[in-house]
Order: C-alpha cells, then structure tokens, then sequence
C-alpha cells in the first residue's frame, strides 16, 4: 500500500463541477473592505477586477513575489486529524476501512486506528491562497496598461461527512494560473469616463469528488491506473481564454463603475468519466456588477478630516444571477451579492503607512489592516466571514488571511 498525502495532493490539484467555474482571487484588502473588488483597487489586480481602473494608476509600477494566504478557524486542526486518517487506511484491509471513518467521525477507536481520538465530524480544511508572480501597470501612449501573472489556489473543502450509507471523504479545491493584458482609456470631458479592457490566458486543474470506504480504499493501491484514479478523484484540467470588460464615471462626488467579467470566453476542459478522458468546450458564467465609491484622490474629497482620509465603496455583483461557484444552483440570493467596505489612512508618510479597513461581506463583518514601508513592502491582514451555502447564515466559515508584496 501507498501511503495517501491528501494534504500535498489537494494543494497541488483543484476543484471544477460539470461546468468550469471562474477563479476566485481576492487580495486580503479586498478581503478587509468586505470583499469590494471593483473600485477599491487601484493595482496591478485590476487586470482581473476592473480594468479600467488601469488608467488611476498614476505612476509605474513592477510588482513581484506577492502572496495572499488565508486559513479557515478549523484548518490546521482538521488537516493532522484528516492527514492520520488517510494514514491509517493506506495500512488497512478493505474491511476495516469503514470501521476507521466512523472512528475519525465520531472520536472512537473500534478500528484500533484512531489512538489519539480524533473526531473531525463538522471540521474542514479550507484556505485560500493566491498571488502575483510578476506584474507591470503604468502608462503607454496615452493608455493605461497592464500585464501580468497570477495564481490562485482555493481549497474550499476537505472534510468528512455523514452519510446514511457510510462516512465519505468531500474534496473540493482549485487552482488557477490567470496570465491578463489589460489597456485603458479615459474620453469626455475631464477624462471623467474611463472604460478598460482586459484579455486573459487562463488554465488550471481541478478535483471534486466525495470519496466512500471502497473509493478510499482503491486509491491507496500502487497499481490503480491513472484514469482510475482520476475518475474517482473528479480530476479535471482546462485552458483557454477569457476577457473582462470594465468601465467608470467620474462625477462631482461620487464615482459609479460596472464590469462584465467573462463576457466573451472559451474553455478545453478534459475530464475522466467511467476511466475515459473527455474533452469538451466550455463557457464561463457572465458576471455582471456595479459599484459607486467616493473620490479616489484625498484632495477632491474636502476639507474634512474624516473626507480625506476615508475612501469608501459600495457594490452589488453577479447581478444576472449566474452560478458562480459551480453549485449547480443559479445565485438567487440577494444578500450574498453584497459587498461594502472603507479604508481609513491613519498614518501617510514617504516612509511608512498604515490604512485600517472594514467592511460588510454577505451580511458579515470583515475588518483589516494595510501597511506599506519605504513604497516597497506590503503587509496586509484582514479577518472576514465567508457564507459557503446557498444562503446567508447556511454555512459560515471564518477566514484569517495574511498578504505581502514587494513593488517598485
């Protein structure tokens, strides 16, 4: 038998449904302003936002070796529990195994393989990570302009679960590398409309599966065949491209915005079926979303204290109901479409500043912190509440995430 490394596998693979579903990237600012993405960003993570907001980067900027971890509350506990499971049933005759699920489930030791008495019932392993390998925003002929690369890996669910049949392993993570072009324009008068566009290479791999004694079992044998395996496991992988539309209005006061995410895509996906490859062309869900902040600028915001120094935003996304996260289920509810956020500068020098930031995320409160020293390093932490079932209050998972960044 061959020992099962979930942990390692997981992270090196990811999550598709029957349809490819959009990566999810969320820097920890994001995370901190109540996930508010569209006009809260005015960064290299506009290439996949909002690409309009290219043309409010004011200056040049080379971006590299940026990172976003998060962790769920239970995360760690979850994965040495899960990691000794699979340990034991690498060892195992087929007959014991469903004696050891039930014993990790419950904390019992019928099996004799669960001697520390680990009980992983309504525990998850769930983290986030994701990052910039290298990006570029500035100015060129006139256009704001953007390239870079990223990648996200999202494990959104390791977990053993009840059945009425027996105990089954749920995996659900994805991983993404998303390599945008992006370019810029603002017209009117003023300039106070912008509008961006962004082309985007995207491939990735994925798993999703829910895994009984028999699965689990077969798939700690060294001699299981490759399609075997990765039919059990719902492997899937993909490339293709895809391309995001954005736009802005500047008014007196106030700043409006809408994105059309996806609007023109296609996808390869190849995944296993009954130990076939299948390969078939796919479609990005479109994600459309509207947001209204303040000023961007501190100086056009007034005279006030708390005008200059607070940025605020408001947005509603995926206003056309679409099922985003591969749930098969149209996204119905209004309350998770929410997302409020502000940013508080509380120090501003050439040497050193720290923003405090908070917000609203599906019904829930998020708060956070941004510092950046010397212009070069970014440290980001941000705590926020995530909703992962079909409603507000459904299934709530607390996140931690941290974030750093080196820019020129």
């Amino acid at each position: 038998m061959k020992k099962l490394s979930l942990i390692i596998f997981a992270l090196l693979t990811t999550s598709i449904f029957a349809d490819v579903t959009p990566a999810t990237y969320r820097t920890v600012k994001s995370n901190a302003m109540g996930g508010t993405t569209i006009l809260a960003e005015r960064n290299d993570y506009s290439l996949i936002y909002n690409p309009a907001m290219l043309e409010f980067i004011d200056k040049w900027h080379l971006s590299f070796l940026g990172a976003n971890i998060g962790t769920g509350n239970e995360t760690f506990e979850a994965a040495g529990a899960l990691q000794s499971m699979m340990d034991a049933i690498s060892d195992a005759n087929q007959d014991d195994v469903p004696k050891i699920l039930n014993d990790y489930l419950d904390g019992t030791n019928t099996s004799g393989k669960n001697s520390d008495g680990n009980k992983i019932n309504n525990k998850a392993i769930r983290a986030d990570i994701s990052g910039v390998i290298a990006s570029y925003t500035g100015k060129l002929f006139g256009f704001g302009f953007g390239v870079g690369a990223f990648t996200s890996t999202n494990v959104n669910e390791i977990a053993l679960v009840n059945k009425p049949s027996s105990p089954e392993l749920v995996l659900d993570t994805n991983t993404n590398i998303d390599i945008p072009l992006g370019i810029s324009k603002s017209i009117g008068e003023n300039n106070q409309y912008s509008m961006g566009l962004s082309f985007r290479m995207i491939s990735g791999m994925a798993m999703n599966a829910s895994l009984g004694s028999s699965a689990l079992f077969e798939l700690s044998d060294d001699n299981i065949s490759d399609e075997k395996k990765n039919s059990l496991m719902g492997y899937s992988e993909y490339s293709g491209f895809s391309t995001n539309l954005g736009a802005v209005w500047q008014t007196e006061k106030l700043n409006y915005a809408f994105t059309l995410k996806d609007f023109i895509n296609n996808i390869k996906l190849t995944s296993y079926e009954n130990e076939s490859k299948v390969e078939t062309d796919e479609k990005l869900p479109l994600n459309l979303s509207l947001a209204i902040s303040n000023k961007f600028n501190p100086e056009d915001r007034g005279m006030n204290w708390y005008e200059k120094n607070i940025f605020w935003t408001f947005e509603i996304e995926n206003l056309l109901n679409k099922d985003l996260d591969g749930n098969g289920y149209d996204d119905t509810n209004f309350w998770k479409k929410l997302h409020a956020g502000a940013e508080i500068a509380l120090i501003n020098n050439k040497f050193f500043d720290f923003d405090f930031r908070v917000g609203v995320n599906q019904g829930y409160p998020t708060y956070g912190f941004g510092t950046e020293l010397f212009r070069t390093l970014l440290i980001d932490y941000a705590y926020f509440t995530k909703e992962v079932g079909p409603y507000i209050g459904a299934q709530e998972v607390n996140m931690h995430t941290f974030a750093f960044k080196l820019e020129i």
